[in-house]
This record gives structure tokens, C-alpha cells and sequence, in this order.
């Protein structure tokens, strides 16, 4: 399943890799070299939406030094957000897309930013820890069992006291997902999905993750959609929590 999402998003990178991200025509292939600019303009959005999380919710962004962007495409969101943090890692599965982000972060001067593609799913277990998974508009185009070990694996990369802040839709109207229908009818292409809210909850438990705020964000286009925006935080110790989670489990 991940290949074939990486084979996609690859196909999309080479044909429309501004679209692909924002799908407005405005930034087809044939106009980008005039949208260019507000294009990434709108990654602004994606900073003042990290700092409102924080600020509303009385959370500090002072002690929050590596910033893990999930899902970078193009950088259009990560050219904003590293003038926040110290350091920012841009994760993407499309080589063309990462290229493209590259080249931007160049011409803007920007140096704080480590551009990293995924391979393989297993690449995932091996990123750095972070302080902040930040990642929007880009889960809900991986099938349920993909987005769900995405967001486990991210989740054990966290660091203690550190946060999520992170979309996903949790809803469609008749949606259902069939992992042998989906392994028999692959065609690559934009694809979207969903995981229930009650697989999310599942694992900030198994992560010692505490929810502040979910928000209903819109963020899929379509009404037919549930999908909201999560912010949580890591436990400050969450290795002494599991241990004593696995002495109360051994004394019964």
C-alpha cells in the first residue's frame, strides 16, 4: 500500500507537483511561474495556525527546537513554519516534490531545513526525534492501515513533552475500506480516506499523548468529510510511565 501511495504521489510530482498540493488551477504547471509567489504566500497560513494552536491552549513554542513537517510536497508550508523553530525537517515519499522544495528553500535562504524522503514505510522508524509533528492535508490521502502505522511510528519518534498538531479526516458519508479491494483495483492517482477518531485515540494512549484541542477544520473541500485537526502533547517521562504500566501488569 505504501508503494503504491509513493507511486502516485511521484506521478503527481512529475505532471503537477504545485497542484497536486493546492489543487487550484492557478497553480498548474502552465501558470505557476506567474502564481508562484502566492502559492507559497499561503504556507503562511500553516504558521499563524501553529501559533494560535499554542497560544490559545496557553502552550509554549520556546522550548520546541526541531519541528518534523510530514507530508512537505513542495515546501510550501515549510518555507513558512522554519522561520519559527530552530530546526525543521521536511519528510516527503516524492522525489520530484522534495526537488522542487529544495530549489525553493534555496532561492529563499533558508537553511535551517533538512529535506528527507522516504523509501520504504520502515524509513518512518529511522527519522529523528522531534518536538512537534506538524502535518496537514496529507494523512487523508493514505488508505486507513497506512495513515494508522504513520501515525504510530511518528508517534514513538516524539519526544518527551513534545506535541502533535496534525489533520485527518475521520468520516465520509458511506465510506468503507477494503484492503482486498484496494490491493486488487490500484490505480494511481489522489486518493482519499479516512481513520476513525477512535484509532487515533487509541494510540495517544499507547503514547502517553494527552488531546488539548480537536478542531474541525474543513480542510478536505468536500462536505461529505469529518475532518479535524488534532493537538496533544507527550507525557514529560512517558518511558517511566510505560515502566510502571509494566510493573502494575507483572504484579497482577
Amino acid at each position: 500500500m505504501f508503494d503504491h501511495v509513493a507511486r502516485s504521489w511521484a506521478k503527481l510530482g512529475s505532471e503537477e507537483p504545485h497542484w497536486s498540493v493546492v489543487t487550484s488551477d492557478a497553480f498548474k504547471s502552465g501558470r505557476i511561474a506567474e502564481t508562484e509567489r502566492d502559492f507559497y504566500g499561503s504556507g503562511r497560513g500553516d504558521a499563524e495556525l501553529i501559533r494560535a494552536f499554542f497560544a490559545r491552549n496557553g502552550q509554549s513554542l520556546i522550548g520546541v527546537k526541531t519541528c518534523l513537517e510530514f507530508g512537505c510536497g513542495v515546501g510550501r508550508a515549510t518555507s513558512a513554519i522554519a522561520a519559527l523553530f530552530p530546526k525543521v525537517y521536511g519528510i516527503d515519499i516524492s522525489a520530484p516534490h522534495l526537488e522542487i522544495a529544495g530549489s525553493w528553500l534555496t532561492k529563499m535562504a533558508i537553511s535551517n531545513v533538512e529535506l528527507v524522503q522516504l523509501h520504504r514505510a520502515e524509513d518512518v522508524a529511522d527519522l529523528p526525534e522531534f518536538d512537534l509533528l506538524y502535518s496537514t492535508i496529507v494523512f487523508q490521502h493514505n488508505p486507513p492501515p497506512v495513515i494508522a502505522y504513520l501515525l504510530d511510528t511518528l508517534f514513538s519518534r516524539l519526544r518527551p513533552g513534545g506535541y502533535v498538531l496534525f489533520q485527518v479526516p475521520t468520516y465520509r458519508v458511506g465510506y468503507r475500506f477494503s484492503l482486498t479491494d484496494y490491493l486488487r483495483d490500484q490505480v494511481p492517482g489522489m486518493e482519499m480516506h479516512v481513520l476513525p477518531q477512535q484509532v487515533i485515540f487509541q494510540l495517544f494512549q499507547k503514547h502517553d499523548i494527552s488531546p488539548i484541542e480537536i478542531q474541525e477544520d474543513g480542510l478536505t473541500g468536500s462536505e461529505a468529510f469529518l475532518s479535524q485537526t488534532f493537538f496533544g502533547r507527550r507525557a514529560v517521562a512517558p518511558i517511566a510511565a510505560e515502566s510502571a504500566r509494566a510493573a502494575r501488569k507483572k504484579a497482577r
